[in-house]
């Protein structure tokens, strides 16, 4: 896990891919859901990578059931890796579908959770 921390310490000095205060994904969070196995974790998050993929291709077109069901898996999923702002947004877009800045702020926090990702992976 300390490799991933460093990584992510670097990535965001570096590069200043997270726009918040906060990280995108809360590592400590992480680490106890893998139990600190670290080639487990970079496969969780490619999985939930692929995920956020797929949501902003599908969420924008969905209709009102479909994106309610999305919501919920990538609450879900979101929560399973500590990306508590997605999961918030999820949530959110969970209990008002319809809402399009909701939906928009689910759709910036799935970016900058797959660049913190991408920075922390490498």
């Amino acid at each position: 896990m300390r490799g991933i921390i460093d990584q992510s310490s670097q990535a965001e000095n570096n590069m200043s891919l997270v726009k918040t205060s906060h990280r995108a994904i809360n590592l400590d969070h992480l680490s106890l859901q893998t139990d600190g196995n670290r080639q487990l974790e970079s496969e969780v998050l490619s999985l939930f990578s692929k995920q956020a993929n797929q949501a902003q291709l599908r969420l924008p077109i969905a209709s009102h059931d479909e994106r309610k069901l999305m919501a919920h898996t990538i609450k879900g999923s979101a929560l399973a890796i500590g990306a508590e702002r997605v999961a918030e947004y999820a949530g959110g877009l969970e209990t008002r579908p319809d809402d399009a800045q909701v939906m928009e702020e689910l759709l910036d926090a799935l970016v900058e959770t797959q660049e913190f990702i991408a920075a922390i992976c490498r």
